[in-house]
Formats: C-alpha cells, sequence, structure tokens
C-alpha cells in the first residue's frame, strides 16, 4: 500500500465503565479506535480498524489488562462513485460492518482471561464524519 490517505481518531468518553475483578475490587474500562485509510491504486484501500481497551484498577491505578485489535478489510471502489461517497463507505460503512466483530472479540478474550465478558459500547463513526465534513467546510 502506497499512500497514506486518512486518519480518524475515536476516544469512547462514554465508554468509561467500571468492571468487577476476582477480588471484589472494580477497573475501569477506557476504550479507543482510531481507523487508518490507505491507498494502493485509484480502486483500492486498504481500512485498519485499531481499537485499544485498557483496565485499570480503580483504587490501585495498577493496570490490568491492555487490548489491541487490528482488523484490517480490502475495499475495491470503482471509479463511478463519487469522492463524498467513497469517504462514506470507507469511514463509515466499513468500520460499521467490521465493528461488530471486534466486539465479540473482546467479550470473548476477556471471557477467557478469566474476567466477566466485557462489552464495549458502539461507536458512531458516521457521527464522527459529519463533523470532520463541517469543520472543513468552514475553512
Amino acid at each position: 500500500i502506497k499512500s497514506y490517505s486518512i486518519k480518524q481518531n475515536f476516544i469512547s468518553r462514554h465508554s468509561f465503565e467500571q468492571m468487577w475483578l476476582h477480588d471484589n475490587s472494580k477497573a475501569d474500562v477506557y476504550t479507543e479506535a482510531d481507523i487508518i485509510i490507505k491507498k494502493d491504486d485509484n480502486h483500492l484501500f486498504q481500512v485498519d480498524l485499531i481499537v485499544d481497551v485498557s483496565a485499570i484498577e480503580s483504587i490501585t491505578l495498577r493496570n490490568i489488562f491492555d487490548i489491541h485489535i487490528i482488523y484490517t478489510s480490502l475495499v475495491f471502489i470503482d471509479e463511478t462513485v463519487s469522492e463524498q461517497e467513497r469517504d462514506k463507505i470507507l469511514m463509515v460503512d466499513v468500520p460499521n460492518i467490521t465493528f461488530p466483530s471486534v466486539q465479540e472479540m473482546i467479550k470473548q478474550m476477556t471471557e477467557n482471561a478469566g474476567y466477566n465478558r466485557l462489552s464495549i459500547d458502539a461507536i458512531d463513526f458516521e457521527h464522527r464524519l459529519r463533523c470532520n465534513q463541517r469543520i472543513v467546510n468552514e475553512k
């Protein structure tokens, strides 16, 4: 993949939650997601959805776990698609399709590690795209 195209960052502030640990203490859980889009030629795009989940013990501030997932999709978009439609496909549609798989992976990983299944909140990828477009239009 030759050229860097776009990077979006999402910090899930509403995903701050308390997770109960084995010793009856609580951990604060933070979720962050990035979308990185790279372009190989006029039609082939690589969409990386990168999700980081961290749990920090509430009282001691000890790091309980860090999960780092990169979910890569290759997307072919032909030349008849407008730039606006292309951006929506790459920054909204693809992440919306792949994010539930990431959520399920996190549930399985935390359960397999001996914790309660951790459900992370969904991210509104379309809202972020609209905000970015509004900022660009104001400039």
